[in-house]
């Protein structure tokens, strides 16, 4: 294939589909000179016909492959250095710790750690010969935060880590510069590899095997398929509210809550509001108000001709339906346009918190609600909480302080944002096994 003359190469693993696929793209198209490895003869002759992009077969689990690229790439037509190796390449085993084989995880490792350490071995001289290199190791969000179900590509990716922390310090300031990169679930098709092997691991496991995680498979894979069907990361922590009536007292102390909880943890983390955005509390001036970011906020939307529900960041109201087409037939859930209980109850299932900042009665519903559906639930101890926050009845409890209400002088009360955010941390910190108990 002829290069154009181009100032800076890349190695990019795993460039088949997903983040290897849209990097090496990206690099063609910025005039980089692109070298895209993958593991099949299809994908080879895919990439072959994109101008700037020149495949390599590269499985980075065989030694002998990854010696044979390096060569292809030292041996090119023009004096060849590296400048950017992006180490990609990965797969997911997926399965309950305990059940899943040691040949599995010698897979998972074989790919995920080991063939990054063949990458490294082997594009050290090349690296060395650029004015500037740089690796980049695409790790995961898994690293941080071990996925129940995930337990072999979580070590995986945790191993990534600390190889590239040591790495980076072994070369100096005079080495390539490492860096990883940690993003959450891309739309790949590695991640539905990994839902058949675990529907494949559930076939075979034991009687004993599917009454200890039986539940906990399908709670998973149900949640996975509302999440993708919606296009939410399945490691964002999502915090749910449900209820039309006092968002003036419960919604700003919310976003403002949660405001102070993303400030304080970085985290990925959604708010999904299940209520009508036209109810006259103007909640997009209150989520600017509290510097909360348009796209961190969801909400319900539903089709008043077929009924189908979405759930979306907030875009207006009376949009046209994705689904039957019809015009201005897109709004926000309401007391006039609502969901089916199923429809309420996977609302409720892309939640793992739920958070109900109320101070007076009548909106106890929600609530059990979000725990039938096994949810932990934060409530303001007052008023009907006060019976919400008892030990028998589970909830973790909200702070509030008093107020008079100008014009009538009304003692009120309102949830204290700061408590919010204390609560949502300590959830967000648990591990997942004292979430469900």
């Amino acid at each position: 294939m002829n290069f154009q003359r181009r100032t800076k190469s890349v190695l990019i693993t795993g460039a088949s589909s997903g983040i290897g696929q849209a990097a090496a793209h990206l690099f063609a198209e910025s005039n980089w000179r692109v070298w895209a490895g993958v593991r099949n003869k299809d994908d080879y002759f895919r990439l072959k016909q994109v101008n700037g992009i020149e495949p390599l077969v590269l499985d980075v689990r065989s030694e002998e492959q990854v010696a044979l690229a390096v060569e292809q790439i030292s041996q090119s037509h023009e004096a060849c250095d590296l400048d950017v190796l992006v180490a990609n390449a990965g797969i997911v085993k997926a399965g309950p710790i305990e059940f899943a084989s040691i040949e599995d995880w010698r897979e998972q490792f074989e790919t995920n750690v080991f063939g990054v350490v063949r990458l490294l071995r082997a594009t050290m001289p090349l690296m060395r010969r650029a004015s500037d290199p740089r690796i980049i190791i695409i790790g995961s969000i898994n690293s941080r935060i071990g996925m129940p179900l995930l337990g072999p590509y979580a070590a995986s990716k945790h191993a990534l880590s600390g190889l590239a922390d040591s790495f980076r310090r072994e070369l100096g300031s005079d080495g390539p510069k490492v860096s990883v990169i940690e993003p959450g679930a891309v739309d790949t098709p590695l991640w539905g590899k990994a839902s058949e092997m675990a529907a494949s691991m559930v076939a075979s496991m034991s009687v004993e095997g599917m009454g200890r995680y039986g539940d906990a498979i399908a709670e998973q894979q149900r949640k996975l398929e509302l999440r993708k069907k919606f296009n939410i990361d399945p490691n964002d922590f999502v915090i749910g509210f449900v209820f039309r009536n006092q968002l003036r007292k419960s919604v700003p102390n919310l976003l403002e809550g949660f405001s102070k909880f993303k400030k304080r943890t970085t985290s990925k983390t959604k708010l999904l509001l299940h209520t009508h955005f036209s109810e006259g509390w103007d909640i997009p001036r209150l989520m600017e108000q509290y510097g909360v970011d348009q796209s961190d906020v969801l909400t319900t939307y539903i089709c008043k001709n077929c009924k189908n529900y979405f759930v979306h960041t907030f875009v207006g109201q009376e949009k046209q339906c994705p689904m039957c087409k019809s015009e201005k037939a897109l709004s926000t859930t309401s007391t006039g346009l609502g969901v089916t209980e199923d429809q309420l109850a996977d609302i409720y299932n892309l939640m793992d918190v739920y958070c109900h900042p109320f101070t007076s009665g009548g909106q106890e519903i929600p609530i059990q609600e979000a725990k039938l559906c096994e949810l932990i639930t934060l409530v303001t101890n007052y008023s009907c909480g006060e019976e919400m926050c008892e030990d028998k009845d589970g909830s973790l409890e909200l702070d509030w302080s008093k107020y008079t209400e100008h014009g009538t002088q009304f003692i009120k009360a309102s949830t204290r944002p700061e408590s919010i955010c204390k609560q949502l941390t300590k959830i967000f910190k648990l591990d997942e096994k004292k979430k469900t108990q």
